[in-house]
């Protein structure tokens, strides 16, 4: 249901029809092509008005009259990309969607880029989708992090690489629980890596 919101420009409901309207263009990068494909098939994507799904390290040709559905992990370069294919004009308005919380200095810069290349007025919407998990059916999800157990357990790692792998759980683990609309009770053995994700 949030993929089907975020495709629909963030209004509750979908739209259907073959409305000229309803076609839009669907940038993603490598992280929420993953969220994405066990969730939806190409044909899912075009019920939903997305005609065409690009990724965002790729060339890509400008469609001015066509409004885009940006769904991309948050990062400086991720920021500098966007704001260059609005300057650029390669679509007709702009809807970000970042599959975690988007820090506020990065925003900041995507503001501040937008303005230098006087391309501000692109931007229709800015979403923090909280959908930093992938799903892989009904009740079974992966935080994909295929090294999140060793970087927890290494005897030789630094505070800082133990701190950062948390961090990572944490935000997966609240992405899960905002998509789900719940607050969970949390109970972890004292001591290590599982007091530091519950707390």
């Amino acid at each position: 249901d949030a993929l089907v919101k975020m495709f629909n420009f963030n209004v509750a409901g979908s739209k259907t029809g073959n409305d000229e309207e309803d076609f839009k263009v669907l940038v993603l990068d490598r992280h929420t092509r993953d969220i994405i494909s066990p969730l939806l098939k190409v044909n899912d994507l075009r019920k939903h008005g997305i005609t065409l799904h690009l990724m965002i390290e790729a060339e890509r040709q400008a469609i001015a009259d066509v409004p885009a559905v940006y769904f991309l992990r948050g990062s400086s370069e991720i920021v500098r990309r966007v704001v260059a294919d609005a300057g650029a004009k390669l679509y007709g308005t702009f809807h970000l969607n970042f599959s975690s919380p988007l820090p506020r200095p990065l925003l900041e810069e995507c503001a501040a880029e937008a303005v230098k290349q006087d391309c501000l007025a692109s931007f229709a919407s800015v979403f923090d989708q909280y959908l930093n998990f992938i799903t892989l059916e009904t009740k079974m999800f992966s935080l994909a992090q295929p090294h999140a157990y060793v970087h927890l357990n290494d005897p030789s790692a630094k505070d800082t690489d133990i701190e950062e792998a948390v961090g990572n759980i944490v935000g997966g683990l609240f992405s899960v629980l905002v998509t789900l609309g719940c607050v969970p009770y949390i109970r972890c053995p004292r001591g290590g890596a599982a007091e530091m994700v519950a707390q």
